[in-house]
């Protein structure tokens, strides 16, 4: 037994011994000679990947360093990569040219934008040109070119000017069953409904500050046309023809076709406070004037003043609304943003 015991450990030994070469030829090497292949140091630190870096210049994040900084650092022959070795050089995102910065800003969104120009003086200097790329870019992404240059935006002189309009125009979600906003965003088109009054309201309300948009009736008026302003509580849909804004004490309106005012279902009286005012004529131009600090609003026709129409309005949001009961007319808005005085 112990003969067989011990010939078969000998032919183990034997095997073993043969196998050896050929197992140590298959292990992989951990080792190589400085100027072959890489070194990789095992233990209780992370694996550290040494290469020679031979004439290569590479830009690094450093720790330590601003967030905002790149780091440029050239490498030769096998000089380790330290900030007490090299010349550091750092270039802030401050640095970058005017051009540049204008085109990073395209890619962000407007709520992005309106966070940069808080950042410092110099890019809040770039997002005050209204008309450069920043705002050219971001106008073309959500208008057509027939819509920028078409004659309702005239007065928006600027791309800035436009996407604001743009933001501040009919609410899709915020108006009657029977009337729908057209691709444009600007207008309105009140479907031919038999006994309805229909209106819309703005995307956006005003709780303080001083505001302005106009208003163009761009189709018949009927026998009830209303422009003002409404909080969210007012209906937007009323059986039959009637003065929709103003019949309640969430809205306030003037009927283009009687002039005279409307506000918690009363009259408020004629308006504007001219003897024979003329009345409106489809196509012209009315400026809404919305005054959160006085509590008033008042009304422009053809660029002239026509007086305080409402005073003590109350300290809440009022979004710009309109009233129609005339099949298919339409009525655009434009927001101009806070008027100006004189």
């Amino acid at each position: 037994m112990s003969s067989a015991s011990g010939n078969s450990q000998e032919k183990d030994g034997k095997l073993t011994s043969k196998l050896a070469p050929q197992q140590q030829k298959q292990r992989p090497e951990t080792s190589t000679s400085k100027d072959m292949r890489p070194v990789f140091e095992y233990g209780n630190k992370t694996p550290n990947l040494k290469q020679p870096q031979v004439g290569k210049q590479q830009r690094i994040a450093s720790a330590g360093k601003p967030s905002g900084a790149i780091v440029d650092e050239t490498v030769t022959g096998n000089e380790s990569l330290s900030d007490s070795d090299q010349a550091v050089t750092s270039l802030q995102i401050f640095d970058l040219p005017d051009n540049v910065t204008e085109h990073l800003f395209t890619f962000l969104s407007m709520s992005d934008l309106k966070n940069c120009a808080l950042v410092c003086k110099q890019w809040n200097t770039v997002l005050g040109d209204e008309n450069n790329e920043v705002w050219r870019v971001s106008c073309y992404r959500r208008l057509s070119r027939e819509v920028i240059h078409c004659e309702l935006l005239s007065s928006c002189a600027t791309y800035k000017s436009k996407i604001r309009a743009f933001f501040h125009a009919w609410n899709p979600h915020d108006c009657s069953r029977n009337v729908y906003v057209k691709p444009s965003g600007f207008t309105i088109h009140r479907n031919p409904v038999a006994q309805s009054t229909d209106g819309a309201r703005g995307k956006i309300g005003f709780s303080r500050g001083r505001h302005s948009w106009e208003i163009v009736w761009e189709g018949p008026l009927g026998t009830v046309a209303v422009v003002g302003i409404a909080t969210k509580q007012a209906d937007m849909r009323a059986q039959g023809y009637v003065a929709l804004l103003g019949q309640d004490e969430y809205s306030w309106g003037w009927n283009l076709v009687e002039n005279y005012l409307l506000h918690n279902g009363d009259s408020q009286g004629n308006y504007p406070l001219l003897s024979n005012a003329p009345r409106y004529q489809v196509g012209e131009k009315i400026r809404v004037i919305l005054d959160c600090e006085d509590n008033t609003l008042s009304f422009e026709k053809n660029f002239e003043f026509l007086g305080v129409a409402f005073r003590g309005l109350p300290k809440q949001e009022l979004y710009p609304a309109i009233s129609a009961v005339y099949g298919n007319t339409e009525v655009s808005m434009v927001y101009l943003g806070p008027p100006l005085d004189g």
